[in-house]
């Protein structure tokens, strides 16, 4: 009788064990593919994702598309790719001929996105402000400018207005990359020897 009980129970419990295995199983799974999932990074069109560490310390960087990045190993973090716009008045250059320049322009710069410097732009910016990156770029344009005037006198700047812009767009634009930045547009809003405050405002001359 007994055993004839054993061989009518065994059967249920077993199933059950079996059931609660495979409820273990798929629980397991659901908890991986989550876990997975959010460890995977997508890197929208507006930003550089940036991620470190791992088998390799470089940087690696991404533009569209995403990554995994794996937890306590990596680190990661985004740039943004927005425009930053830059009022520029410079007061204290020098022509060639040691007169006063005074120039008022608007310059919108961005962080690159070319594969060969967005790695210089990682290493240099990341961990910026949007104030503290506006301030470098700052820094570069009034160096670049008052180094090239230095080299001019006045009469290649004013009368040769467009090969003037032409040289200070290729001098920014080459030390922008230095820092993984580029130059998207410049805007001339005032050029003259006197105080633009004292003078009538050039014509507004666009450089992109």
């Amino acid at each position: 009788m007994n055993s004839t009980l054993i061989a009518q129970t065994n059967p249920s419990g077993s199933g059950q064990f079996v059931l609660l295995v495979l409820g273990f199983v798929l629980v397991a799974l659901i908890l991986s593919v989550l876990f997975w999932a959010k460890q995977y990074k997508r890197c929208p069109s507006n930003r550089i994702l940036v991620v470190w560490g791992g088998r390799s310390e470089a940087i690696r960087c991404y533009h569209g598309g995403g990554t995994f990045v794996l937890p306590v190993l990596q680190g990661y973090e985004y740039l943004s790719l927005e425009p930053i716009c830059i009022e520029i008045e410079l007061s204290e250059a020098r022509s060639l001929e040691n007169q006063p320049v005074f120039l008022r322009a608007d310059y919108r710069i961005a962080i690159t996105t070319e594969q060969s410097q967005m790695e210089l732009a990682a290493s240099r910016l990341l961990g910026l402000s949007h104030e503290q990156i506006q301030t470098l770029a700052h820094d570069i344009i009034l160096d670049q400018l008052r180094q090239l005037i230095s080299t001019l006198n006045w009469a290649q700047i004013n009368d040769q207005l467009n090969e003037f812009l032409e040289m200070v767009n290729a001098r920014v634009s080459n030390e922008m990359k230095q820092s993984g930045l580029k130059l998207i547009s410049m805007n001339l809003r005032a050029l003259s020897q006197e105080h633009p405050r004292t003078t009538n405002e050039a014509n507004d001359t666009g450089v992109s």
